[in-house]
């Protein structure tokens, strides 16, 4: 007996509706977890932000333990840049958004490495490696990048895509040095420099700012040559100590005023005093050294062989210069014309050239006596150094000092010994009277005795005045002034007398000059008129101005012969004589009849 088993149509539309419904199932529950993943797996990272990504399962890296690469676990060194899209694997990946490290102006980044590779002993810094201000990760690590603070900085003013896992960045202000300032430079790290240098040898490093290459070149700790002018600098603090004006204290032991620009005014010369460099020979100024551009970078000075002490070379007037105080001093020394007073002086004055001078006493013939007198004087440049070598002090610091002091010694020791010599040999060898009538001769000695003092230093005295001295005797006093009197008197006298003959003079000049005139004119109508004529015309001239009487009595006619008339007829008769003597030749003698009778 067979049996025949089948199914029949429907049931088999049954079963393949349901696989249909399975694969359907499988596919939208495929595409609901695919949907899932690419949604839970995927991140956006937004502006101004970064993504940093952790891998949470793989084997781990031997090399730098924490931070995962091709498949290892832990922290990735590359991050998401802003705007760019992510997709992790759900539970493998995590992605941490982070916003980007900003660095505002006139501030600098410090930036300390949480992984890399170790340091060597003795070395305080991680070495610069090149990965774009830290902002590729992966390639500070692949280059040997090292663990702890790093020599470079991220300059302000500028936003960086930095993993803030892998680099911590501190934000430090940067380094501002105020205008008509300087900035001063110590380092921290560095070689040690020997004992018998005061100052750390020079490296060029760009003004501090690549604290890299100071360290790689040999930069010493210490005391830098070196100065900073105003401007601000990203310099790394771990690396250098930067004195300025507003980050000065007293543990820096220096004076705000050390830390200005050394100014020259107009009438001044600046003498320099280095205070490093080879020892120098006694008596001897530095020589002149090339190329270190007036001592503003004493590096050059020292390799050159520049001389400890006073300079030869100094600072010209209207010069400004960005000097060291360590290294340099300079003093003020006035080249313009200096008066110097000798005289009473109040205790509210203040501090001058001459504050050492009072008036001169002195004792002539028992007699006190006080005088006051003044000084000109100039110090040119050439000799202003041999003044302060001479005649300056030293201090254990540098910068602008005034030159008060060094030309109060010189005036106290050489130019008032000069004096004081002099007014001494004359209280000596004078008498009170010469002394007091030959004030102008003593002036003229004294000057000529001023003159040689200061030529010694090549100082130029320019002119010596004495003032009428001072009689502190009563009796003199008033001698003198009776004596005063009748001179007074007597010049007066003098005085009109010369005048008389002052008068006497002009009027002897008016006659001389009245005669010349008359001369000139007789001489003229003579010239025209001829003698006869113009003794006529005179005569008549003359007559015309006598008083002659209008009425004569009889008794009175013997005074006729005197009348102008007949005066004038006895000269005119004599004239004609005279003419005709003139103009008659002589006759020779006619011969005596009675001559050959016999």
């Amino acid at each position: 007996m067979s049996f025949c088993w089948f199914r029949s149509d429907d049931a088999m539309g049954e079963e393949a509706g349901t696989m249909t419904l399975i694969v359907i199932a499988a596919v939208a529950a495929a595409l609901a977890a695919s949907a899932y993943l690419g949604y839970a797996g995927f991140v956006r990272i937004p502006p101004d932000h970064v993504g940093i990504v952790r891998r949470r399962f793989g084997r781990g890296d031997a090399g730098f333990p924490g931070i995962g690469s091709q498949g290892r676990p832990g922290l990735l060194a590359r991050t998401i840049p802003p705007g760019n899209g992510f997709w992790g694997f759900p539970g493998v990946y995590s992605v941490q958004i982070v916003p980007r490290v900003v660095i505002p102006p006139g501030h600098v980044g410090l930036v300390t490495a949480l992984f890399g590779r170790p340091r060597p002993a003795g070395q305080a810094l991680g070495r610069a490696v090149s990965c774009d201000d830290f902002q590729a990760g992966e390639r500070f690590l692949a280059e040997g990048g090292e663990l702890g603070r790093q020599a470079a900085v991220l300059p302000g003013d500028a936003t960086y895509s930095i993993n803030t896992a892998l680099f911590d960045v501190e934000t430090v202000p940067a380094v501002r040095v105020r205008p008509g300032t300087i900035g001063l430079v110590v380092a921290l790290m560095g070689r040690i420099r020997p004992a018998d240098r005061p100052f750390a040898r020079h490296v060029e490093c760009d003004e501090f700012r690549d604290a890299a290459a100071f360290l790689e070149r040999g930069g010493e700790q210490g005391r830098q040559l070196a100065v900073l002018v105003s401007g601000v600098y990203e310099i790394n603090p771990w690396v250098f100590h930067v004195i300025t004006t507003s980050t000065l204290t007293d543990a820096d032991g220096l004076a705000p005023e050390h830390l200005k620009e050394v100014v020259v005014h107009v009438g001044t010369t600046g003498v320099v005093v280095t205070l490093d460099g080879r020892e120098p020979t006694d008596g001897e100024l530095g020589p002149e050294v090339p190329g270190h551009h007036a001592f503003q970078r004493p590096w050059v000075f020292l390799e050159n062989g520049g001389v400890r002490g006073v300079q030869k070379e100094v600072l010209r007037e209207g010069g400004i210069y960005a000097l060291n105080p360590w290294f340099v001093r300079v003093v003020m020394i006035p080249s313009r014309v200096l008066v110097l007073e000798w005289r009473a002086r109040r205790p509210d004055e203040g501090v001058t050239f001459d504050a050492d001078l009072d008036e001169i006493g002195l004792v002539i013939e028992g007699y006190a006596l006080r005088v006051e007198m003044t000084q000109s004087l100039r110090v040119p440049t050439a000799a202003a150094p041999h003044l302060v070598r001479a005649f300056g002090t030293t201090t254990g610091l540098g910068g602008t000092v005034s030159g008060s002091g060094t030309l109060r010694r010189f005036v106290q020791l050489v130019l008032a010994a000069a004096v004081s010599t002099y007014f001494g040999r004359v209280a000596a060898d004078a008498r009170i009277t010469d002394f007091l009538s030959r004030q102008s001769d003593i002036q003229l000695d004294l000057a000529d005795d001023i003159r040689a003092a200061l030529s010694t230093w090549n100082v130029e005295a320019i002119n010596t005045h004495i003032g009428f001295p001072t009689i502190e005797d009563p009796k003199l006093a008033e001698t003198l002034r009776q004596i005063a009197g009748d001179r007074v008197d007597l010049e007066a006298l003098e005085l009109r007398r010369s005048q008389e003959v002052f008068k006497s003079e002009i009027e002897e000049m008016r006659i001389r000059a009245e005669q010349r005139r008359m001369t000139i004119e007789l001489e003229t109508e003579i010239n025209l008129l001829g003698v006869d004529n113009v003794v006529l015309a005179r005569l008549v001239r003359e007559l015309a101005r006598m008083d002659v009487p209008k009425f004569m009595e009889q008794e009175d006619a013997d005074h006729l012969a005197h009348l102008p008339a007949e005066l004038i007829a006895q000269l005119l008769e004599r004239l004609r004589e005279m003419r005709q003597s003139r103009d008659d030749p002589p006759q020779p003698p006619a011969d005596d009849p009675a001559e050959g009778t016999t």
